[in-house]
């Protein structure tokens, strides 16, 4: 298995930033179902197999940014799905993201509407499929920050992307399907997926009403915490940290400086847990396998080396996996 990256980009849309991560995913082996130009053409198979859609309509930047577009795809292996579809030409920053663990099998769909399915959770946006309203995801100065993504190319075939201010800062973007490490084994779906849309609080955990420590909010990660994938029990868990769950408090990122013993970052991975006092179902999902923890005081953009040089990359408060390079910021 291969890490495939697009790094320190800075998308001159929302539309731009997401067709770069559609293009990045199907190289990674994940599979175009379905898609619609947003004027009169589309293409979609309504089923859960690997057929891929007869076109695809939405092969360059200018065609992603057409009022009501939209991509289906599904995750190599299984029959896990998502669906983009972006606002419009002036407001690209604007989404409506679904998730399905079966796939988008049902609906009616057409160039400007999406395709449904029965499982299915809105991971931003709302209204319905034939009438959409959009959630802000990403900053509304297009230009102003910088985008690495990541995907794998092999099973698990997870993936994260991140945004952060051009010249470094508070991270404004973030998405991640990012496989579960030492989860059950009656375990189904091994994945937690995580949307940030609160810009300047992604991948941030240490005080305040933040992605990571937020519970049940609309960026908070959110995964199965049962053998029935419903909607139901797609619930929140939250990485856990050294700090209190909704508390302003230090966690352990960037506050406990380096090992006494050979001066460099400790990184540990974390657990995502939903504890026992929220609405069942509640308990451990597994841990993170993207993302690590880190003691000394780094800035988003800096670079930290755990098994090679330079193999993970600071976004926020945590460590995500990174290509040796050296980040723009």
């Amino acid at each position: 298995m291969a890490n495939i990256f697009k790094n320190n980009f800075s998308p001159t849309s929302g539309s731009h930033l997401m067709y770069e991560l559609k293009t990045l995913l199907m190289a990674a082996g994940w599979i175009l179902k379905g898609n619609g130009d947003g004027s009169t053409n589309f293409s979609n198979v309504a089923d859960n197999t690997v057929t891929p859609a007869g076109t695809d309509y939405i092969t360059s930047t200018t065609a992603a940014s057409v009022n009501r577009n939209w991509w289906r795809v599904r995750m190599a292996n299984t029959t896990a799905e998502f669906v983009f579809q972006h606002n419009n030409a002036s407001v690209q920053h604007q989404w409506r993201i679904k998730f399905s663990p079966t796939g988008f099998v049902g609906g009616t769909p057409s160039a400007t509407q999406v395709p449904s399915a029965t499982d299915e959770v809105v991971l931003c946006g709302g209204g319905t499929d034939a009438s959409p309203s959009y959630t802000q995801i990403f900053s509304t100065t297009d230009g102003s920050y910088r985008t690495n993504i990541m995907c794998q190319d092999a099973a698990p075939y997870g993936f994260w992307m991140a945004c952060f201010p051009n010249g470094g800062g508070s991270p404004n973007g973030g998405m991640m399907l990012d496989p579960v490490a030492q989860a059950n084994g009656a375990d189904t779906f091994q994945y937690v997926v995580y949307l940030s849309q609160s810009n300047g609080n992604a991948y941030r955990m240490s005080s305040g009403a933040l992605d990571f420590t937020t519970e049940n909010g609309a960026s908070s990660p959110r995964a199965y915490l049962s053998t029935t994938l419903s909607a139901a029990n797609f619930v929140s868990v939250l990485p856990l940290s050294t700090g209190f769950f909704g508390a302003s408090t230090n966690t352990m990122s960037g506050f406990l400086g380096t090992n006494v013993f050979d001066s460099k970052d400790t990184l540990l991975a974390t657990p995502y847990v939903r504890r026992s006092a929220l609405v069942a179902p509640v308990g451990h999902k597994g841990f993170s396998t993207f993302m690590r923890l880190y003691s000394g005081p780094r800035l988003t953009g800096d670079t930290v080396s755990e098994s090679t040089t330079r193999d993970r990359i600071i976004i926020g408060e945590v460590a995500l996996p990174w290509d040796g390079s050296t980040p723009l910021v």
